[in-house]
């Protein structure tokens, strides 16, 4: 299996979309070579998503595909992520969940949150190269950004709009669907795909009082799919990498040419691996810090001091700052919610 994966809610949620617009769903899946076996899993190629997405736009002949399948998403289609979106108290709960869970949906975004004291804003990086043939279109980046958006009246009785919205892509014309969907403030040709929300509106709360032990088992749930999801489908030199990264941290910086003995390479050979994944050296080891700082919040017997040293750096602050640029917040707000 390949190492970028999707849930296979999300590829019923298309297959059901064209059924309900009478495309031929057991000839496209032929068309595909997707046996039962494949449709079975619990996810599937990501490579095989986006070839179906791109098949269905083109016979529908639909610039806006990802925006009129988003506009269909249920809460069912998110698993026990949804779940614990649901038993958040306020869409800044919701979206920390985004930051933190996504790769149970698909695991080829490295999402990231930007914090000023007007906004926050959503960054969705695609972990393929520029070119790479299973690079987002714009079908899937409308619908990748547009999730919240779309499920914002599950989740509360007030409409969430976004600030602005930022695409890769080109414009498209749209005859106003996008503008009706995210509001007038949408650019493109964008590093990223971003989202952009007011502080205010992501601070208030969207319901009743939430019940920290439901979310608590939630997240459990979601720690415990992301941890299995991490060796499933990944090549054996990154695994190789990641645990010399997880070893050395508390004892210093992690070294490339370290790094690639121990995942028995040459370091030209791991620098290219890591450019086909989409992503560097200095990249994987902030991953790694993020997930294992995520981890280590959770015991209340580590201080923040105890946590910054296993994640190897010399000061606490400069572990905060990190922190904050990974989750939008400080590790004591984090530690406290």
């Amino acid at each position: 299996m390949e190492s970028y994966t999707v849930d296979r809610q999300f590829v019923q949620l298309l297959l059901e979309y064209c059924a309900q617009h009478q495309l031929p769903v057991e000839s496209m899946l032929a068309d595909h070579q997707a046996s039962e076996e494949v449709l079975n899993r619990s996810r599937l190629p990501f490579s095989f998503y986006v070839a179906l997405m791109e098949d269905a736009a083109a016979r529908l002949d639909d610039e806006l595909l990802g925006l009129h399948l988003v506009q269909q998403i249920r809460l069912s289609h998110l698993g026990t992520v949804g779940l614990a979106q649901l038993a958040s108290g306020n869409w800044q709960q919701i979206i920390d969940r985004v930051l933190r869970y996504s790769g149970l949906w698909a695991n080829v975004f490295a999402d990231k949150l930007e914090v000023t004291n007007d906004y926050a804003q959503l960054t969705q990086v695609c972990r393929l190269p520029e070119g790479h043939p299973d690079s987002l279109s714009f079908h899937h980046a409308v619908f990748n950004v547009g999730m919240a958006q779309a499920l914002a009246p599950i989740f509360s009785s007030r409409p969430l709009l976004p600030i602005a919205v930022g695409f890769r892509h080109a414009p498209v014309s749209s005859d106003g669907e996008l503008e009706a969907f995210f509001g007038p403030n949408i650019s493109f040709n964008q590093e990223h795909d971003w989202i952009r929300y007011s502080i205010a509106d992501l601070n208030e709360a969207i319901g009743g009082e939430p019940d920290p032990e439901v979310l608590a088992m939630l997240d459990a749930a979601c720690e415990e799919q992301l941890k299995k999801l991490s060796f499933q489908g990944e090549p054996e030199w990154l695994r190789s990498v990641r645990k010399y990264v997880i070893q050395t941290l508390p004892l210093g910086a992690p070294v490339l040419a370290d790094a690639s003995k121990a995942a028995s390479l040459s370091v030209r050979q791991l620098r290219r691996y890591l450019a086909a994944a989409g992503t560097g050296f200095r990249e994987l080891v902030d991953d790694v810090r993020r997930e294992l700082a995520s981890q280590y919040l959770k015991d209340r017997n580590l201080s923040l001091v105890d946590i910054a040293l296993m994640l190897g750096y010399t000061e606490q602050s400069a572990f905060q700052r990190a922190y904050q640029r990974w989750y939008g917040r400080s590790p004591g707000q984090s530690r406290a919610a």
